[in-house]
């Protein structure tokens, strides 16, 4: 076969070679980089034709092919761009002698085949070329470096949120010893960024940085508690007290919290019930509870089994302190101090049915805690002598008005109530009684409050100047008589 035949099949080899390759980087879907592998494969090839060219114009061969732009047929022609600098440095490529004679001794489709003939012909030379290429694309396609260097250099903005699983305290740097900037609250959402340590760096809603430990954070709100501070309190449908009512919870039972509504709060018991309470009736930590022993003698034992050693024994009557229920048996802690357990069911919640004659002590709690609900909203309304109206008022003109919207009759003078309703004594007060005072340290009626448990009472004070809440055991009048009028 001559030479001019040897020529003519490779060039037709090249250009299937090249179609071929340039179809598969199109048909991959990388149409993107499309412009650069025809680029690309246009060098190469060119380069691989030279040294073709080149070897057989040593040997005094007419070459059928005048011009590179020859190489390439008419149907490939406007598939390919090449650059003219890229044609000039494929045609500087020199053949070594060992690939001249690897030509002449082997026919072209074996020649192509070698491991020599591959490395030797693409050589710094063809390197260069394909470099070229690479800058002749970006040129032609100004969009691609852009696009590639974006893909890259992408920077990531997804921004971590977390809750407080507690209250925790915020510091300068990543450990106990730094300075303390603050707290922040059970379910506060924070922004998260870099871990030191046990330590996470985070940011506030309102914008403080530092750090707290990490493992008190969670990806989740966790629920809050809290506990019901008052003898009992009413759940309603609705955030006011004229919704209906749902039921009562007793004092220490702990609820589920969620959003203020104004004065109310939103809460699930642990029931499940859900509904409303007066936000002022639950505390953050479980308050003191106080039960009464129903029965003639209870045994206090060390453990809950009758097998336990016994500490003491208490009267029927003895408040107690309640702390947990263990099955049928209650932890108590008795007024000297003494911890111990007894059966729950003698210990009761209500002192009233500790007595044998109970009807001395009717008392109606739902509604209690209705006639509370509603005197609190005049907190803050003015002090005025003689006065009966939320414009102000004095204190037996409070009481008065407060009773009235539930139609309960009381007196409009303080020293008229000593014989209104039924007469408590001290162990038996309860939220909604009436307390009866001096003013003067004279023993002279001249006083009236309601009382709220717990301590507290609401009244319209003359030295405050406006309708306030006090304690009982800081407030200086003598408490000379307790009026039940709620039946």
């Amino acid at each position: 076969m001559g030479n001019s035949t040897l020529i003519r099949r490779a060039t037709e080899i090249l250009v299937v070679l090249f179609v071929a390759v340039s179809s598969i980087a199109l048909i991959s879907g990388n149409t993107r980089y499309a412009g650069a592998t025809a680029n690309l494969m246009s060098s190469a090839l060119l380069c691989e034709y030279n040294n073709i060219k080149s070897m057989i114009s040593a040997q005094g061969q007419v070459e059928p092919y005048s011009t590179a732009s020859d190489f390439v047929n008419s149907d490939s022609k406007n598939d390919i761009n090449i650059d003219s600098n890229v044609v000039e440095d494929i045609t500087s490529v020199e053949v070594e002698s060992n690939t001249k004679d690897q030509f002449e001794n082997n026919t072209l489709g074996e020649a192509f085949q070698s491991e020599t003939v591959h490395a030797d012909s693409i050589s710094s030379s063809t390197a260069d070329a394909l470099s070229n290429s690479g800058e002749t694309n970006a040129q032609l396609n100004p969009e691609f470096l852009e696009e590639s260097e974006e893909i890259i250099n992408e920077p990531v903005n997804e921004v971590l949120y977390k809750y407080a699983t507690g209250t925790l305290n915020l510091r300068k740097g990543s450990s106990s010893e730094t300075d303390l900037l603050g707290t922040i609250a059970k379910g506060e959402l924070v922004q998260c960024f870099e871990m030191q340590g046990e330590y996470i760096k985070i940011k506030t809603s309102d914008n403080k940085e530092g750090y707290v430990f990490a493992e008190y954070l969670s990806d989740s709100l966790p629920p809050v508690y809290k506990y019901v501070n008052i003898n009992s309190v009413n759940i309603r449908k609705g955030s006011g007290s004229e919704t209906d009512l749902l039921g009562t919870i007793a004092k220490g039972e702990r609820v589920q919290v969620f959003e203020a509504q104004g004065k109310y709060i939103k809460i699930k018991t642990s029931g499940n019930i859900e509904g409303y309470v007066y936000a002022e009736y639950l505390s953050d930590s479980l308050p003191p509870v106080y039960r009464y022993i129903n029965a003639d003698m209870l045994n206090v034992r060390k453990g809950p089994s009758t097998d336990a050693e016994k500490l003491t024994s208490l009267s029927r009557g003895s408040r107690v302190q309640f702390l947990e229920k263990h099955g049928d048996w209650a932890l108590i802690k008795t007024s000297d101090g003494i911890k111990g357990y007894s059966y729950a069911k003698y210990v009761v919640t209500e002192n009233v049915s500790v007595s044998r004659s109970t009807t001395n002590y009717p008392y109606n709690s739902e509604q209690s805690s209705t006639i509370i609900e509603y005197a609190k909203q005049f907190l803050g309304v003015p002090y005025v002598y003689g006065g009966s109206s939320p414009k102000g008022f004095d204190c037996s003109g409070f009481t008065q008005y407060v009773y009235k919207n539930f139609n309960i009759k009381v007196p409009r003078t303080a020293k008229d109530y000593a014989g209104t309703g039924s007469k408590v004594d001290r162990s038996n007060m309860k939220p909604g009684d009436v307390l009866l005072f001096d003013r003067y340290n004279d023993y002279q009626l001249g006083h009236v409050g309601i009382y709220l448990g717990g301590d507290q009472f609401i009244h319209a004070s003359s030295s405050k100047g406006k309708v306030v809440i006090g304690y009982l055991s800081k407030y200086g009048g003598n408490i000379l008589g307790i009026r039940r009028v709620i039946k």
